[in-house]
């Protein structure tokens, strides 16, 4: 090992010839620089100790190892791989070169190559969590989570008091489903360090996912106070107000969004959302609109502005967003059934059933793409396509009134009037308070008589009293 040492030494001694004298002072300024992200300043100062051949072998290693660090806050991987491995060339021994290469290999991606790196930092000093707690940082992106939970829970054996170890096994549980486990893990890492932001910030996430949204507010409330300049916080805060049906703060929230990044798609679209929610449609298409300016190719924008259009009766402006969503998205079963609705509002027929039978071939389980198609059929006096679209759509959805109640009509009007009482019937058992079926079984029974009598009868129908279900809406 020693003659080895005195290669590396002799070979940077021919690299530095020339070198000037290393002033000892230089390196705390390096380490000043390195802390007020003054990273080119470090990584001179470093660079100039390095080569100053005034280093014994110890020092020079830190010096390779500061200068690495400093790489790794640059972004400059390789650099720092370069650096942390001279020293492991040299001292096979220098847990910490290991530990921070690992950490190098992580962030390029390389997630073997830093799991290597990681088991020998562990094997050099396995008293350390800090081995245990990167290797299961790199465990969770592998998506391995159970051996990820391992390594967080060895490193908090090891240092219980390390509330960043306690914060991504939270993490893992909550990636998991394990809810509770995540949160106590969160709870646990602010107790230790009550001022992270982010940890508030992962409990309400996982509250949410609970469905425990006051909670969630807390925790993002709490996370703003801390960090009051976190995009991302009052968004998802803004999300819970909305699930909580209180628009006017997710409104609030998500203008916080968009004050803070003038260019945040989410923020402007959200809000839209919001504004849909409260009936405010020409908010929300002013919202929508920006979110397209913005993102030409954002596809729920256009989809959202459309159904906001129709709910004011442009129906020409709504086919053209729904066109625009079926340009950027050839396979969007919601967009032609929603366009075959607007088609529908305007009395063309042809088109209607054109775009929903295009929803149904994209979406063969589309109950009110059948029923819809149904409907228009029987508007085109086409019973017989009707009742078949009306037999699917309850064959996909039984308990599908609307469209036991219409095909009870179409049958009416072919004169099957048995079949017609049947779905009366079945009407009548869904929606027993609906005062509607009981006067149209009278109705149908009064006919059956007259026609078993005089064999002469003629439905009355004008029109099926379902004419369609509601446009299908993202307004989420």
């Amino acid at each position: 090992m020693k003659i080895v040492r005195a290669t590396f030494l002799s070979m940077l001694a021919v690299a530095v010839a020339g070198s000037i004298c290393w002033a000892w002072d230089r390196w705390d300024e390096g380490t000043a620089a390195r802390k007020r992200g003054d990273y080119d300043t470090a990584i001179e100062i470093w660079t100039e100790a390095i080569r100053s051949g005034a280093l014994s072998e110890d020092n020079l290693a830190r010096a390779f190892y500061n200068r690495g660090i400093v790489w790794l806050n640059k972004g400059q991987y390789d650099n720092a791989i370069a650096d942390f491995t001279k020293i492991i060339e040299h001292n096979q021994t220098y847990a910490l070169a290991y530990l921070t290469r690992g950490s190098a290999w992580y962030f390029k991606g390389q997630y073997d190559k830093a799991i290597a790196d990681y088991n020998r930092t562990i094997e050099i000093n396995p008293a350390r969590g800090d081995g245990y707690y990167s290797r299961g940082l790199v465990w969770f992106h592998k998506g391995q989570f159970d051996k990820a939970i391992t390594d967080y829970s060895k490193a908090i054996e090891l240092n219980p008091r390390e509330s960043l170890f306690y914060f991504s096994r939270g993490n893992t549980w909550d990636k998991i489903g394990q809810y509770d486990k995540a949160i106590a893990d969160f709870t646990k890492s602010i107790e230790l360090d009550p001022m992270e932001f982010s940890t508030y910030y992962n409990r309400g996430n996982t509250w949410g996912k609970k469905r425990q949204i006051d909670n969630a507010i807390a925790d993002y409330t709490k996370a703003i106070e801390l960090n009051p300049r976190e995009i991302k916080i009052y968004y998802n805060r803004g999300l819970a107000w909305q699930k909580k049906r209180r628009y006017e703060k997710a409104i609030a929230d998500f203008t916080k969004t968009v004050e803070l990044d003038p260019r945040y798609t989410d923020g402007y679209y959200k809000r839209g959302n919001a504004w849909g929610r409260k009936g405010e449609f020409d908010e929300a298409i002013s919202d929508y609109t920006k979110t397209i300016e913005l993102n030409p190719k954002y596809s729920n924008a256009y989809f959202n502005r459309a159904f906001a259009w129709s709910r004011k009766g442009q129906d020409d402006k709504a086919i053209a967003d729904y066109t625009k969503v079926i340009e950027i998205n050839p396979v969007d079963p919601s967009a032609y059934y929603n366009r075959g609705k607007t088609w529908h509002q305007k009395g063309e027929f042809d088109k209607a059933i054109a775009d929903y039978t295009k929803a149904i071939v994209l979406k063969p389980d589309h109950a009110n793409g059948y029923f819809s198609r149904g409907v228009t059929w029987h508007q085109k006096g086409h019973y017989d396509n009707a009742i078949t679209d009306y037999t699917k759509a309850i064959e996909l959805k039984p308990r599908f009134i609307q469209a036991y109640y219409n095909r009870c009509y179409a049958y009416e009007t072919q004169g099957q009037l048995r079949k017609a009482i049947s779905d009366i019937n079945r009407f009548i058992q869904l929606v027993p308070n609906d005062r509607n079926g009981p006067i149209r079984l009278k109705e149908l029974n009064d006919k059956l008589k007259e026609s078993e009598s005089s064999k002469n009868y003629r439905s009355s129908w004008q029109h099926p009293w379902y004419r369609e279900s509601d446009h299908a809406n993202r307004l989420t």
